[in-house]
């Protein structure tokens, strides 16, 4: 799960700053 989620999470990480699930894909 964790590497799926590494290349998911880059481009997530940039939704998710403004997005309260930035901390909840950090976290993860």
């Amino acid at each position: 799960m964790a590497p799926k989620k590494a290349p998911a999470n880059k481009k997530l990480k940039t939704t998710a700053s403004t997005s309260k699930a930035a901390p909840t894909f950090d976290a993860d």
